[in-house]
């Protein structure tokens, strides 16, 4: 019994570390290169999108390539509300997995009055931990990153079409 309660607790542990370690991984290192991507799509989207385009003076008193980066840049406050939410609700699942963690020793420690050789277990999972979360980075920085969602030529002849409307009215 003993063999599956450790089992069950190392299970448990490493929800909680593999939670934690993707949490912070996703909001220190994903957000920021996905978001450093779109970034460059969009600039060059709007550069490859515009080298056709002719657009009165009238229309952009500024560089057309600065306005549109610029519009299409901004902050959303939505997504922002979004964005928070989210990271709530990640530090939230934390906490609660925490709780989950905490309040299953404390019943087999106090009320069964057992031990859990809490060594082995952390000990086994720090070594998956490592092996995963290198396993994860590679593939996130690697692999992930350089996934485009949209085709990169629908940004520019949307732009295009959007401008040329522009200019015929």
């Amino acid at each position: 019994m003993t063999k599956y309660v450790n089992l069950f607790f190392s299970v448990y542990l490493y929800i909680f570390l593999i939670f934690i370690f993707i949490t912070i991984f996703f909001w220190t290192v994903i957000r920021n290169t996905e978001t450093n991507h779109f970034h460059t799509e969009l600039e060059k989207g709007i550069k490859e999108g515009l080298k056709s385009v002719r657009i009165s003076k009238d229309v952009f008193k500024d560089s057309q390539v600065d306005y549109l980066k610029s519009y299409f840049s901004g902050k959303d406050s939505k997504r922002e509300m979004a964005n928070n939410n989210l990271l709530t609700m990640n530090i939230v699942i934390i906490v609660l997995i925490g709780i989950g963690l905490f309040s299953s020793y404390f019943v087999r420690y106090f009320f069964c009055k057992e031990n859990i050789d809490w060594k082995h277990i952390i000990i086994e999972n720090i070594i998956v931990l490592v092996v995963v979360a290198a396993v994860q980075y590679f593939f996130f920085t690697n692999i992930a990153s350089q996934y485009v969602q949209v085709m990169p030529s629908y940004l520019p002849n949307t732009v295009k079409r959007k401008i040329n409307e522009i200019n015929e009215n």
